[in-house]
């Protein structure tokens, strides 16, 4: 495990004496939000080793940007798409935007402060990424349309290779960064096929689809749902929606900066930094306040999100009953909007709760025989993640199972980076390290850290060339992610995408991201194993 640097040692010195322990929290807090920030220093004799990356969305891109940082520039970036951008590159669904604020979604050492909106729309924070590949000069490291299908290691060469067709590439490093939503979730309903108009998951989006006057049936309540249904809702003739289980929606303002804070920022861009402290410590405060449910303030919470619902559904008792959930608040993931629940008093909108049966010739039938016509059915349903964490096969120590058919149905990687088994080989966003209360890139920039800090202690050693993860170390960690989950609003009562069919949440990360930020802050030697 990491150790804390001296001055958060002083910091959480001031912790046991009043009334500096506020304070010294804060201060504690600010100093772990823009711990990222920093450049790493080079690695020596890191022009050895060479790396293989698959995937370039975030996690890849940032990735390549810090080998560059330390020195490594034989590394290459294979990506299945024509462009980088990951899930931006492939959502382009109506109202597709990020529930995190534009601020705190964008990396600590690359700011925009161009964003439009205080929560960017998915073209917007597309081309963030696409500037930012070319700024820092990826695009001459990233082979478009190679899909990768397999990865095996060589216990002899202590060499990685990865293929991609007939294409076989090697790299002392394996670096997964396929991204938590890759293969979208289609629901096996009956009669899919017999439907005569057009059906089609949001993630598969038809940039000449035409909605205008058309009957829109929407399949799914999550984070998708939420964006599409207000955003199409003045187009369409009529819009159904369908919902199995009722989200939070907290009402957010979405709303424009003006020129003049878009050119403050420009010039002033510790008021970035001001604004990513301020999210940083909010979101840490909100999580034990809201999500840990033995506290006092949990319950409160619902309240005061459930009061708000209620007033934007106008106060509606049939709709407050629908659309306002019965379970923890964090249990599904929270999808914060402006217009959603506001849409459904809109005559042409229409919430149904009924379960779905099936579709026919013209649309869609419910459990109660009741038959609904559609021009349009949008499948907002989500990602299959089982599915998203098995991109390709990964073969590791003695030509053992796959990675992939060990997990079964409960993915796990010590700290979402490593597995014991697999030397060399690390993901970047891999199970137990999504976040249900704040920005995945600060997940992304302390895992990534770390992987150079593994690779760093591994150069150290000049003469050993593989680093394996101890079993007891994963083991350990394993049982302290379930302990940790425990009294978590992640881990309620309810059907979340979060879980397995068994009720496992093994998808996020249960504590608060100063707990990451520790545990990702440096490798520890003593967790692995060097040959």
């Amino acid at each position: 495990m990491a150790s804390f640097p001296p001055f958060a040692i002083v910091l959480i010195a001031l912790l046991c004496s009043s009334p500096y322990s506020l304070w010294a929290w804060l201060a504690l807090l600010t100093v772990i939000a823009s711990w990222a920030t920093s450049t790493p220093t080079p690695i020596p004799n890191g022009s050895k080793w060479r790396v293989a990356i698959v995937g370039a969305g975030a996690s890849g891109l940032c990735m390549a940007k810090r080998l560059k940082d330390v020195g490594i520039h034989d590394f290459v970036i294979l990506e299945k798409s024509h462009e980088v951008g990951g899930t931006w590159l492939h959502n382009r669904y109506p109202g597709v935007a990020c529930d995190i604020t534009s601020h705190f979604y964008c990396f600590s050492f690359h700011y925009n402060p161009n964003w439009s909106r205080a929560f960017s729309g998915g073209k917007e924070i597309l081309e963030y990424f696409k500037n930012f590949a070319k700024t820092f000069d990826l695009y001459g490291h990233i082979r478009f349309g190679v899909h990768v299908d397999e990865t095996r290691w060589d216990d002899q060469t202590r060499m990685w290779t990865l293929s991609a067709g007939n294409e076989r590439f090697e790299a002392n490093f394996f670096i997964s960064a396929t991204g938590p939503l890759i293969v979208p979730n289609v629901p096996p309903f009956k009669a899919m096929q017999q439907f005569k108009g057009t059906w089609l998951h949001s993630a598969e989006w038809d940039d000449d689809l035409e909605l205008s006057g058309k009957r829109v049936g929407v399949i799914g309540t999550g984070a998708t749902a939420v964006q599409i249904v207000p955003t199409i809702a003045d187009e369409a003739k009529s819009v159904h929606l369908f919902q199995r289980t009722p989200a939070w929606s907290p009402y957010r303002r979405n709303f424009y900066f003006p020129a003049l804070l878009k050119a403050a920022l420009r010039l002033c861009p510790f008021l970035i930094t001001a604004m990513r402290y301020f999210y940083f410590i909010t979101g840490e405060l909100a999580f034990h306040l809201f999500f840990t449910v033995n506290r006092w303030s949990h319950p409160v919470g619902n309240w005061i999100i459930a009061r708000g619902m209620r007033r934007a559904l106008n106060h509606d008792p049939d709709l407050c009953q629908r659309l306002i959930p019965e379970y923890s608040m964090g249990c599904k993931r929270v999808t914060p909007s402006q217009n959603y629940l506001r849409s459904f008093q809109k005559d042409n909108v229409h919430l149904l709760t009924d379960p779905i049966e099936g579709f026919t010739s013209n649309g869609v039938v419910t459990k109660s025989d009741v038959q609904y016509e559609f021009d349009v059915v949008i499948l907002a349903t989500g990602y299959d993640l089982l599915a998203t964490c098995r991109p390709f096969q990964t073969f590791g120590e003695n030509a053992r199972q796959s990675q992939e058919d060990g997990w079964r149905d409960e993915p796990r990687a010590y700290l979402g980076v490593a597995q014991s088994g697999f030397p060399n080989k690390f993901m970047i966003c891999g199970p137990g390290s999504g976040l249900g209360h704040s920005s995945i890139l600060y997940v992304i920039e302390c895992q990534v850290n770390y992987v150079i800090d593994c690779i760093r202690k591994l150069s150290a050693t000049e003469s050993k060339k593989s680093m394996n993860l101890k079993s007891h170390v994963y083991e350990d960690f394993i049982d302290y992610l379930k302990h940790s989950m425990r009294n978590r609003a992640f881990n309620g009562n309810c059907f979340s995408w979060y879980k397995n069919s068994r009720g496992v949440n093994w998808t996020l990360w249960p504590n608060d991201l100063v707990s990451f930020w520790y545990h990702t802050y440096s490798c520890s030697v003593d967790d692995y194993d060097f040959s």
